[in-house]
């Protein structure tokens, strides 16, 4: 029958079997994953009934992969020393490389410390030089400041020999008028000296001194001190800073001493026209309104920025008329007196002055207009404002407006104040010929002359 002829086999293979395979009738058997090396396969074969048995042994080898062999491990040990020998190779060549290149940057680095440390001996010598400029300068200052001091004493002697002859002349209306200019160009000027003290005593050479000092302390080693101390690398820019604030101060310096020398100059043209017995002879100029304007904020107002009282230009460019420069400059001084006093009077937290400049074709005219928020003035005050001895201050005396009056009427122009009363601030308007009259220009020319 098929069960007595069919046939079992269990097989046991020494080197990788653990124990004798299960009986199976499958005369095939597969072995995978065999590393190489040598190995024996024992069969046995069970036939029928299970009582013969025979075992079969056959032995065989398998060979290693070309990978695994010998050679190809040395050939491996081979290849390792030379990848280890050419990134040794590469290492020491990159190395070579980065230190040529780190030579090259400490070289440059000292060539650049060296140019920056003569720079900064050649930037220390020329601040100390200029540093001896603006004491010298400032000393000029101050001699200048004494000598306008002096010039004040003299202008006040002046006024007062002035006033005692224009009285004894019977001239007291107009030597009390010249007294009025005068005195408001005298409290600029005594501005402008407090403001120069002022500034002059903050002058920074010691400071500068201070830095020439740690400059010298350090000079052996200046390019580390430049570099690596804390001090010293912020010497460059504060050296920076502080000549652009000694050149502001100095030019300030500069401006205020101008801005007194033009109004002594001022000064000088109203006791020349009173030392020529008040004759209304005008010096016909060219002169330009819009400077004008900046010269009466400047005398009366000084520093606008930190002033109470905010003014507002609104001035065609290049304004310009032929008139006496200094009779327009009385009258713009005192309008903006006036007003500033206004402001004052009315206590506002903020005063406005409002200065607006303009041609009038149709008229062949310069319209000025001069507006405040000052405490303005009653409408029957109005009607006297430019009478003699007419004033609405408490401490005024009547002679500024009708001095102003007279003056624009000597001009031959208009002038106007608008207000609508108390509270309410004022206007004035001021009407000025482009050009003066053939006869104005001539007695120009002769008291020119003269003078």
């Amino acid at each position: 029958s098929n069960s007595i002829r069919q046939t079992y086999y269990q097989y046991f293979l020494e080197g990788f079997s653990t124990d004798w395979s299960p009986w199976a009738p499958n005369s095939k058997v597969l072995f995978t994953n065999l590393e190489h090396g040598d190995y024996t396969l024992r069969v046995n074969a069970q036939f029928g009934n299970g009582n013969s048995i025979q075992t079969l042994t056959r032995n065989f080898t398998i060979e290693p992969l070309l990978h695994e062999t010998g050679i190809a491990y040395s050939a491996y040990i081979l290849l390792g020393v030379g990848f280890v020998y050419l990134g040794f190779a590469i290492y020491s060549r990159r190395l070579k490389y980065q230190n040529l290149k780190l030579e090259r940057m400490i070289f440059e680095r000292t060539h650049e410390i060296e140019l920056k440390n003569r720079e900064l001996e050649k930037q220390a010598e020329m601040m100390e030089t200029k540093n001896l400029e603006l004491a010298t300068q400032s000393e000029e200052t101050l001699r200048n400041s004494q000598e306008l001091a002096s010039a004040l004493a003299k202008l006040q002697n002046a006024q007062d020999q002035l006033l005692v002859t224009a009285r004894k002349a019977g001239m007291a209306e107009v030597a009390t008028n010249v007294l009025h200019n005068v005195g408001n160009v005298l409290n600029s000027i005594n501005i402008g000296i407090v403001n120069l003290a002022t500034k002059i005593s903050k002058f920074r050479g010691p400071k500068l001194e201070k830095i020439v000092e740690l400059i010298n302390e350090n000079r052996r080693n200046l390019g580390d001190f430049i570099t690596q101390d804390p001090k010293g690398s912020a010497i460059p820019d504060y050296l920076a800073q502080l000549s652009k604030v000694m050149m502001e101060e100095f030019e300030s310096c500069l401006k205020e001493t101008d801005g007194m020398k033009e109004n002594i100059d001022h000064v000088k043209r109203i006791i020349a026209a009173q030392q020529a017995h008040a004759k209304n002879v005008d010096v016909i100029q060219e002169i330009d309104l819009n400077e004008l304007v900046d010269s009466a904020i400047d005398m009366i107002l000084g520093d606008t920025k930190n002033s109470a009282c905010k003014v507002m230009l609104d001035l065609q460019p290049e304004l310009v008329i032929e008139s006496d420069k200094h009779k327009i400059l009385q009258i713009l001084t005192n309008f903006v007196k006036n007003a500033k006093e206004a402001i004052k009077e009315a206590k506002r937290e903020v005063g406005y002055i409002n200065i607006e400049g303009k041609y009038d074709p149709p008229k062949n005219s310069a319209i000025l207009t001069i507006s405040d928020n000052g405490i303005g003035i009653e409408n029957e005050d109005l009607q006297k404002i430019f009478t003699h001895g007419f004033t609405t201050k408490a401490d005024g005396h009547g002679f500024g407006m009708h001095s102003c009056a007279n003056n624009v009427k000597t001009l031959g122009g208009e002038l106007m104040i608008e207000s609508r009363g108390k509270g309410h601030g004022a206007t004035v308007i001021l009407i000025l010929p482009r050009h003066a009259n053939t006869q104005r220009k001539e007695q120009s020319k002769e008291r020119t002359k003269a003078l």
